[in-house]
């Protein structure tokens, strides 16, 4: 497998391409995305977001962060509390 990573304006393309039917899309999907083109390597992937490319600060970066794990906590426990059923 080829461990290089695709240069800052071919994220960004594919970021743009990918979701050109897209009316808005959310920071936590688009850095979701970006992760899945990277590789799931969350230091170049962050390096891309900070960048002019992505656009974000470090603060919105650690936000976006921040409510991805928030919101995987809060499925996780909705998902083993007796009793509830989540569908999936």
């Amino acid at each position: 497998m080829n461990n290089a990573h695709p240069n800052f304006e071919d994220i960004r393309r594919q970021v743009i391409v990918t979701n050109s039917h897209r009316k808005n899309i959310g920071p936590i999907s688009t850095y979701k995305q970006v992760l899945d083109i990277c590789d799931f390597d969350t230091q170049y992937a962050d390096l891309f977001m900070i960048s002019k490319f992505g656009g974000y600060t470090r603060g919105e970066l650690n936000e976006i962060k921040y409510n991805i794990e928030s919101n995987r906590k809060i499925y996780e426990s909705k998902k083993l509390a007796p009793g509830k059923q989540v569908f999936v």
